[in-house]
Parts: C-alpha cells; structure tokens; sequence
C-alpha cells in the first residue's frame, strides 16, 4: 500500500498503518501514560496509539494532566454515546462542565475542537462555581 493512493486506502480506519510507527521510536523516553497506551494498542492488535489532541495541536493527556496537578481535580473526556455523532461531555470532580465537538482526523488522531487555552479557561472557570 502507498501513502500517496488515497483509493488505496477507502474502508481502512483513519490512522490505519501497516508499519509500526514507533518501531523506530525511543518509546521509553515517552511519558508513561503514552507508553502504557502503546503497550495497550500493541496487546490487543489495535491500530497505533495517537494521543488525542485539541485543536491548535497540544496533547489532551497533557493539558489535562497538568490541570490536574494545578488545581487538584479529576478531569474526566467521556463519550455519552460512542454510536452517535454527539459532542463528548468535560467533567471535573464528578460534575459536567461543557461539551466539546470531537472527531477523528485521516491521521487517526481524536481532535477535539477547542484550543488548549479556550479548554483551561472553561475549566478554571467552572472551578469557581463547583
């Protein structure tokens, strides 16, 4: 399969890749979360494992564990419903806080549709009313 037919790849999943693309990776020099992730993907023959991402490019795991670390918090991205094309819902200490438009991209990456920035100051400013 070439990277350049696009026909070539109609019906695969989005990030569908023959080749390991950690293969060459120092993968012990990721994060833990990542590596355990990849380990994960790997155990159960899942496509690669790619963070999901918002949408100026900063890692979700990331942000959301440094928000955590910050303000003491449970930060929880969850799909009502997986089936349907819905916003996945932002929880924090057990209460819902917004909503957020996801989808996947061609490279196989969730993107959710807010920048990282838009993401804290929605959280931050659903700390002050929990």
């Amino acid at each position: 399969m070439t990277a350049g037919d696009p026909s070539e790849r109609e019906g695969l999943p989005p990030g569908y890749d023959e080749a390991d693309p950690y293969e060459s990776a120092d993968v012990e020099s990721f994060p833990e979360w990542w590596q355990q992730n990849i380990e994960e993907h790997r155990e159960f023959d899942l496509r690669p494992y790619r963070p999901p991402r918002f949408i100026d490019d900063s890692i979700v795991p990331e942000v959301v564990g440094v928000m955590e670390n910050e303000e003491g918090v449970d930060v929880q991205i969850c799909s009502v419903n997986p089936q349907e094309d819905e916003g996945w819902e932002v929880w924090v200490d057990g209460e819902k806080v917004m909503t957020v438009e996801h989808w996947r991209s061609d490279d196989g990456y969730a993107v959710y549709n807010v920048t990282a920035d838009e993401f804290r100051s929605n959280i931050e400013d659903s700390l002050e009313n929990l």
